[in-house]
């Protein structure tokens, strides 16, 4: 199997398994205490968003990175259901790996349809990223705040971004460090991402989220 016919497999596997499958061992409160966290909850508990985008967001958080009894949903979907297939394993064990950073884009292969982007914030470093969307439209004049679920033989995004300009790089990473500070909060990588949460609020580039 080629390297993108592979890719295209995988993700239609991680859509129902980490899109439909994985949340339904969401706790009752998940949902709601997510939304407190990134400041999506107005009065007792209702969800206000500023963009469709953000109930994406707000998903792949309490997915990735809210935890009950110390586990994110997709680290207990793995250790109470599991996997049926080689492949679901693959994906869950991806899943309970990923990181999310913020990357500046050094180049673009729209025949590979791959990027090489390199983390700002020393994370893992630079990567190779398979993504059929950005490949085609990316530029390195955008920088690139994701959630990478890595593979073997390649990485792919948990399919939710935040774009800003990298002309503002400097300026991005300050408000950041300042939002970062305000968390109250343990887990480093929990904080970051609702730092940038807050960050695309304010200084975000339109995106069309989706998963080729």
């Amino acid at each position: 199997m080629q390297l993108i016919e592979q890719y295209k497999h995988y993700r239609e596997i991680a859509k129902t398994l980490i899109g439909i499958k994985v949340p339904e061992f969401l706790g009752e409160k998940a949902l709601a205490d997510s939304g407190k966290m990134l400041g999506l909850v107005q009065g007792e508990r209702t969800l206000v968003f500023e963009s469709e985008n953000e109930m994406s967001y707000l998903m792949d958080f309490v997915i990735n990175e809210y935890r009950e009894d110390g586990k994110t949903a997709v680290e207990k979907y793995r250790d109470t259901i599991g996997w049926q297939n080689e492949i679901e394993k693959e994906i869950l064990e991806a899943a309970c790996s990923s990181y999310t950073t913020l990357f500046k884009i050094d180049s673009i292969s729209k025949e590979k349809c791959t990027l090489i982007i390199d983390d700002l914030f020393y994370v893992k470093g630079k990567i190779e990223l398979t993504d059929i969307g950005f490949s085609q439209s990316a530029t390195p004049e955008l920088l690139l705040f994701t959630r990478i679920f890595p593979f073997k033989n390649f990485n792919m995004t948990s399919g939710i971004s935040f774009i800003f300009a990298r002309k503002s790089e400097d300026n991005i990473i300050k408000k950041y460090k300042k939002l970062y500070k305000r968390i109250n909060l343990e887990n480093t990588q929990t904080k970051r991402f609702i730092a940038f949460f807050k960050l695309n609020r304010t200084d975000g580039l339109t995106v069309k989220l989706g998963f080729p």
